[in-house]
């Protein structure tokens, strides 16, 4: 139950956290690519935030590799 009211809650609570600390739009986009990357118009850096967050976390080398080659480091 914990668990899913995490996962339904966690990413517009996260956006409200964010806003209400008044950081800028940029820093929001880099923070929330930690977690996934946006559909559409997806910046390096932002690739870079998701890749080192999928090292540390431990997730699956193909997914690793995708990410590498989307930052131009493969």
């Amino acid at each position: 139950m914990l668990t899913h009211a995490l996962r339904d809650f966690a990413g517009p609570f996260a956006i409200k956290l964010k806003t209400s600390w008044g950081l800028p739009q940029a820093l929001r986009e880099l923070i929330g690519a930690i977690y996934a990357l946006p559909s559409m118009q997806v910046r390096r850096e932002q690739v870079v935030m998701r890749l080192g967050a999928a090292m540390k976390n431990g997730e699956p080398q193909a997914d690793l590799e995708r990410l590498q080659r989307l930052a131009g480091l493969a």
